[in-house]
């Protein structure tokens, strides 16, 4: 079954003004959850996000009228695959792809092309599990939309720090089937510094395999 969450990437001064607003309110429910219901006398479990899936992701710290970027993440847990396509807007509202990173956390190497050619390095940290752990720490339920026509959202926060990763993440996930939201992620993710606050829109569970395919121009510097 496909579950969509749909945005428009190429958004007008007034409705960048109120992500700007969405996005302070999800900065405040990151430092503190008071506003927010826990009086709905339900018992809240950690969720898994999708094991497989697609979305665009927009970068909420950067993305402007004259900065309009994303990445389209695919993501495999199973393969432990990920795959981020750095995507510009032009002018048309298009989507041209910049680069892909191609990161195989079986294997520990990440292959990055860019205009026809490849390069490898290794990954220095474990693939974000899509489960949350046990001990996470509920923050409260909110919702997108409006009353007659909305979409139920819980927050949560908890801590990665094993597989050279020392991160926390707080994340808010739809109530009904734990698909991502809203995420930020700081702390230490192998020898570079995590800071990101995103946005994740058009998320579909219906990707096809040939999805995450190695690009062509990697093929000699993949393992025989």
């Amino acid at each position: 079954m496909t579950n969509n969450i749909m945005i428009s990437m190429c958004l007008p001064p007034w409705k960048l003004s109120i992500l700007s607003y969405f996005v302070f309110s999800f900065e405040a429910w990151s430092i503190s959850a008071d506003s927010l219901d826990k009086t709905d006398g339900q018992t809240h479990k950690p969720c898994c996000l999708p094991f497989r899936f697609q979305a665009e992701v927009v970068s909420l710290d950067s993305f402007s009228v004259n900065n309009q970027r994303l990445v389209r993440v695919k993501r495999d847990w199973e393969s432990r695959l990920q795959i981020q396509e750095s995507l510009v807007v032009s002018e048309d509202g298009g989507l041209e792809l910049e680069r892909q990173v191609y990161s195989d956390f079986k294997h520990m190497v990440q292959y990055i092309s860019a205009k026809g050619s490849c390069i490898t390095q290794k990954v220095q940290f474990g693939m974000l599990e899509p489960c949350m752990p046990d001990s996470s720490l509920y923050l409260g339920k909110t919702f997108i939309g409006q009353y007659s026509n909305k979409a139920d959202i819980d927050g949560w926060y908890f801590r990665r720090t094993d597989q050279n990763r020392n991160i926390e993440m707080t994340i808010a996930v739809t109530s009904d089937r734990c698909i991502p939201v809203m995420e930020h992620i700081t702390g230490t993710m192998g020898s570079g510094q995590a800071n990101t606050l995103v946005l994740f829109t058009n998320l579909t569970e219906d990707v096809s395999d040939d999805a995450f395919d190695l690009p062509p121009e990697c093929f000699s510097l993949a393992p025989m």
